[in-house]
Formats: structure tokens, sequence, C-alpha cells
């Protein structure tokens, strides 16, 4: 079932606070993690509006690059820190 434009720009007129909200869900959009009518909406903001359609470019471009860098490990010194962080967050068997 299509929604007709007209009525989808009653629902999501272009004005800053559009856009705000835009950036706010971009991830969300790209992740496809959106309703379909909340998707519908960003698509159709898309479309009118310039900025808002280069800056999910941009986003959607920033995340290839990153998928396609190689995995980093951790470094030692920080692995060492973080488990003997847990060691000591653990319960002792002495409290009750």
């Amino acid at each position: 079932m299509s929604v007709a434009p007209t009525i989808l720009s009653k629902i999501f007129r272009r004005s800053k606070s559009d856009c705000e909200k835009l950036r706010e869900m971009a991830s969300l959009h790209l992740d496809g993690e959106l309703s379909e009518e909340e998707r519908r909406q960003i698509e159709f903001h898309l479309e009118q509006c310039e900025m808002c359609s280069g800056f999910v470019s941009t986003l959607r471009e920033t995340i290839n690059m990153l998928q396609k860098l190689p995995p980093q490990g951790i470094p030692q010194e920080l692995k060492r820190t973080i488990l003997q962080i847990g060691d000591e967050g653990t319960p002792s068997s002495s409290q009750g």
C-alpha cells in the first residue's frame, strides 16, 4: 500500500527539526531498524531534501569503508586491566 506524497508531506514536513530527526535516525534507517512507516517518512524526506540525502549518502559510505578495515586486536595491557577489574568486581563467597 502506497501512501500519497501529499499525506507524507503533512506528516513529515521538511523543516530544520525534521532534518535533525533524520540525522538522529539515519543509522537506524541504514541498519533497517525502522518501522515501515518511519522508513517511508525518511525516504520521502530524502527525496525532497538534498542536504539530508547527502548526509545519509556520506554516512553510508563511511560505514562501508569502516566495515572494510581489518579487525584490530585489543592491546595486552588493556586486556589485563579489564580482566583485573572483572576479577575485582566478582562478589566474594564471604558476602552474604
